[in-house]
């Protein structure tokens, strides 16, 4: 009665009921409860009635609640994720700009003249820049996943090429780790598959760097093989397998799940982000597999996965890796310990229709090669690793070649040694007199042994197929884009710096803009071929700058590629809906590069008159010209593309003209040395015709003498077939090609001594027949010895101007300097000091002692 008539108090309003009232209600014992009551009024018989309905509405309230909350916290999320896409798309431009400039400073500076101490230290600056913008795109990547917007391409690709791909990417590491990689890829190396390679490879690198890191010894198996295949579809099975350290139960429940890893104490021996393994199992869900692992503490690992593939079945080639009929069929014996690559290699030699056999012993060779002999069907082709069991390559060769003929025209068998990748030029050294016909450094990929293969039997074949695979060669580039005019829209100075150096360095023209207002303004004052547009820019962005071009009609089709280090999803597209043409990310990838201008730009009628003015061009620009001193020589040297050589060198125009000079010093008397080796009767005065021959191969090729490169091959192929002798025809080629490159060396140097251009100002004052005055020789002395202290290629310059000095000085003087001018010219610093002392003792001149750095 006390609570109903407190109520009624409450609910009457002028004499009227409020129909419907909230309220909180509370029994005697101090609970409360939220009810809504409604309340009405009736007559009755003249009498009147009070009806209230009284409902209990906390859990609804409560509900209520909750959801206004979990909404606001769903909103607030939205909010974040936004921020944080945008915070990241921001960083990626933020980092990825000074990480441009490191990488493309670090690449043009290793192209210049350098100590080795310097250019070690740059050589770790561009792998630890490597490293840490592998790390940024794994963040980059997982942060993609976590947006649900990461996408894969769909090209074609040849598994075979991305097993070749993986093979030369971790041949040093694995040989630097001590552990044998082998790759394994059956009769589905010729499929030509649709998908994205390079996703597929990311995961192979993810796995395969994991399975190094984590193996101390032993061997790393990768494997491909098709689960299902039809005509129009492959679903893969891939795996790599380790005998590393292997994982617990508990340690592989977390291993797919971000920032996680096996190896997760404060004192860890791996390092590693911790997403390469979530990211792996984000990109085999998209391609329609799985991935799991298989593993035991100390008995190794085995990361298997799935993914699905079109296939483009009337693409593919069957006989592309067809030897020719003579070698169908043809017996070979692997002779390895490695159950793995012992295997691997028989597969690949059985795609060859090679009748292969393995041997995992040495004795097991032996017997095996003696019972071919005896049964009269002796083996073609012997593969012998360099390391077996119980002995070292030389005891192996001597008892596996022992039941052979000679080397010679009388063996009928091809020998190729299997050896690691940093011993094989010592190994070369050892086994010169067995006859090894072709070394081939582990891991073995199927490309490779095909092309060594046919290479030992004289084959002229056609290169594999590789469709998918882009190669793009520097001076090829130069020859296409050369004296084309380019726009280069970026405000920062270092990028503007590393980008002009690149596009100069192919031949082209390259005028800067620093914002996107003024690459408008210019691009209407003056033509240009394209335009290289940078995204974030003050006064106007890349965006805007492209629209308002577009805007004009003259504009319309000119190509504008937006080169940004924006790398979101979305960015590419964004670009491509603002009007430009292509996207090229920072830091600069010059085969991403390369590519695109080849792809968007002309070649130039006229570019390769001589005349063609090419402004800010450095030394390195694969110009037709050497340097010398201060004076550049444009020179065409016969015999050799000077282009190709320099592009091979990375633009390096001094390192160019010493090993030229070092050509002529150590290989201008080679053909004779051959011919007189052939005419001697010994087997060794055949192995050294055919070390000459080769040598002078490797550096013909080097140094792009192309002529003399391919009469080095014939000869050499001739002389361990024992096709030639000392008056042959090809001896005689080879002599030919030989003696245009040297003359062509002769002639250069004669020009560089007469243009040369003494750098010490006595010098230049001083007749060259006047004896040296001591008084004059001690300064350039000093100088050079510094020099060489800090093995500057200065060096080279500061002796021409002290070589003049002394031009006048006696016999053994002379000798001195002749000496001196050598160790420089072979970079051989710390001696060439020595002489240089020894020199200034000969004028009772003391220099300070050195060693350089």
């Amino acid at each position: 009665p006390i609570f109903f008539n407190e109520f009624q108090r409450g609910l009457l309003v002028r004499d009227g009921l409020r129909p419907v009232t909230e309220t909180t209600l509370i029994d005697h014992a101090g609970g409360q409860a939220e009810v809504l009551i409604s309340a009405s009024r009736m007559t009755s018989d003249g009498s009147a009635y009070h009806i209230f309905v009284i409902k209990e509405v906390g859990h609804l309230k409560a509900t209520q609640r909750a959801l206004r909350e979990k909404e606001a916290a769903l909103m607030a999320a939205e909010t974040i994720n936004k921020t944080k896409s945008e915070f990241l798309a921001n960083m990626s431009h933020e980092i990825r700009t000074p990480m441009n400039a490191v990488i493309g400073l670090t690449d043009l500076a290793l192209q210049t003249d350098l100590s080795d101490q310097a250019q070690d230290y740059l050589l770790k600056i561009g792998s630890a820049s490597r490293s840490l913008l592998r790390i940024i795109n794994d963040i980059l990547d997982f942060s993609k996943i976590e947006a649900d917007k990461l996408e894969l391409e769909q090209n074609d690709f040849l598994l075979r090429d991305v097993f070749d791909h993986l093979s030369d990417l971790f041949r040093a590491k694995a040989d630097e780790r001590g552990v044998e990689l082998v790759m394994r890829v059956r009769s589905e190396c010729i499929f030509v598959l649709t998908g994205d390679s390079l996703r597929l490879e990311q995961i192979f690198m993810n796995l395969i760097g994991n399975a190094i890191k984590f193996t101390e010894e032993g061997e790393i198996e990768v494997q491909a093989q098709a689960l299902e295949a039809t005509a129009d579809h492959v679903l893969m099975e891939f795996s790599v397998r380790d005998s590393g350290i292997g994982m617990s139960d508990e340690q592989m429940a977390g291993l797919f799940q971000p920032f996680s890893q096996a190896d997760g104490s404060t004192t860890r021996k791996y390092g590693g982000t911790g997403l390469g393994l979530s990211i792996s199992k984000r990109l085999t869900e998209m391609m329609g597999g799985e991935i799991w692992v298989e593993s035991a503490e100390g008995q190794g690992s085995v990361f298997l996965f799935t993914a699905s593939f079109a296939r483009k079945i009337e693409s593919e080639r069957s006989d592309d890796m067809m030897p020719p009929e003579d070698l169908l069929r043809s017996r070979a014996l692997v002779v390895d310990d490695s159950p793995a690559c012992n295997s691997a290699l028989k597969e690949m030699l059985n795609l060859f229709t090679f009748q292969a056999d393995q041997a995992s012993s040495v004795e097991a060779a032996e017997k095996a090669i003696k019972a071919g002999l005896e049964q009269k069907v002796p083996y073609r082709l012997l593969m012998v690793d360099w390391r077996m069991p119980e002995y070292d390559v030389i005891e192996t060769l001597e008892k596996l070649t022992a039941p052979l003929a000679p080397p010679g025209p009388d063996r009928q068998e091809k020998i190729i040694l299997l050896t690691s990748y940093s011993n094989e030029p010592e190994i070369m050294k050892q086994v010169t007199r067995f006859g090894i016909d072709a070394f081939l450094s582990k891991p073995i990929n199927c490309s490779q042994l095909f092309d060594a293969v046919m290479d030992v039997f004289g084959k002229e074949v056609t290169k594999l197929f590789r469709p998918g695979r882009v190669v793009v060669d520097a001076s090829q580039v130069t020859a296409h884009v050369r004296g084309n005019r380019i726009l280069l829209v970026e405000d920062n100075p270092i990028n503007q710096q590393v980008a002009r150096e690149i596009l100069e360095g192919v031949g082209l023209r390259v005028e800067v803009a620093n914002n996107g207002l003024e690459g408008v303004n210019m691009a209407q004052r003056e033509p240009y071929e394209m335009i290289l547009m940078d995204i974030q820019m003050p006064e106007m962005d890349g965006y805007t700058a492209t629209g308002r071009l577009r805007e004009i009609p003259a504009f319309k089709s000119l190509p504008i590629l937006a080169m940004t280090a924006h790398a979101m999803v979305g960015d590419r597209e964004k670009c491509l809906s603002a009007g430009m043409d292509d996207h090229i990310t920072k830091p600069i990838d010059r085969k991403q590069l390369y590519t695109a201008l080849m792809k968007w730009l002309k070649p130039v009628k006229g570019a390769d008159d001589a005349n063609l003015e090419m402004p800010h061009m450095a030394d390195r620009d694969r110009q037709v010209r050497l340097e010398v001193s201060e004076n550049p020589i444009d020179m065409e040297l016969d015999g050799i593309d000077i282009p190709v050589a320099l592009d091979r060198l990375g633009g390096n125009v001094k390192l160019l003209r010493s090993l030229l000079s070092e050509f002529r010093r150590e290989h201008g008397d080679v053909g004779d040395k051959i011919r007189s080796a052939l005419e001697g009767k010994r087997k060794s005065d055949q192995d050294l015709a055919i070390l000459l021959t080769h040598s002078t191969k490797g550096m013909a090729g080097n140094l792009a003498a192309q002529a003399l490169f391919e009469s080095s091959q014939v000869l050499e192929r001739a002389i361990r077939h024992g096709e030639v002798d000392a008056g042959g025809e090809k001896l005689d080629d080879f002599q030919r090609d030989l003696t245009q490159v040297t003359d062509a060396i002769v002639q250069l140097e004669e020009r560089e001594k007469q243009q040369a251009k003494p750098v010490c100002p006595v010098a230049e004052r001083m007749p060259p027949a006047q004896s040296p005055d001591v008084e004059t020789l001690l300064e350039p002395m000093k100088l050079l010895s510094e020099l060489l202290h800090s093995a500057s290629f200065d060096a080279q310059e500061t002796f021409e101007g002290l070589r003049l000095l002394l031009a006048g000085g006696e016999a053994h003087i002379l000798e001195k300097v002749d000496l001196l001018a050598e160790q420089i010219d072979m970079f051989d610093f710390d001696e060439a000091q020595v002489t240089l002392r020894e020199l200034a003792g000969m004028f009772d001149l003391k220099l300070e002692e050195k060693r350089s750095r």
